[in-house]
């Protein structure tokens, strides 16, 4: 084994006859930092994309409760759905 003064703490490289292996921490993070670029930013490919259409209000539920208000007796109360209520 030989040290390397070029080779960061942390990092290590070991070779061999036919090949080797090597951990390089400041490339990782590059290659880190790459792939999270490419993942989350927005590219003009997606910046193309159509935005999906706005999806239509639904009528209240059939089975919606109605629950009067203070100004209101039973009768003029409308129906609530269960979205609505929480």
């Amino acid at each position: 084994m030989l040290a390397e003064q070029d080779i960061r703490p942390g990092d290590i490289r070991i070779e061999w006859a036919d090949g080797g292996i090597e951990r390089d921490s400041e490339r990782a993070w590059q290659d880190i930092g790459e792939l999270i670029e490419k993942t989350l930013v927005p590219t003009v490919e997606d910046s193309e994309v159509e935005p999906s259409p706005e999806i239509p209000e639904s009528e209240p539920d059939s089975d919606a409760e109605v629950f009067p208000t203070p100004e209101s007796d039973t009768q003029d109360a409308e129906p609530v759905s269960a979205e609505e209520r929480n």
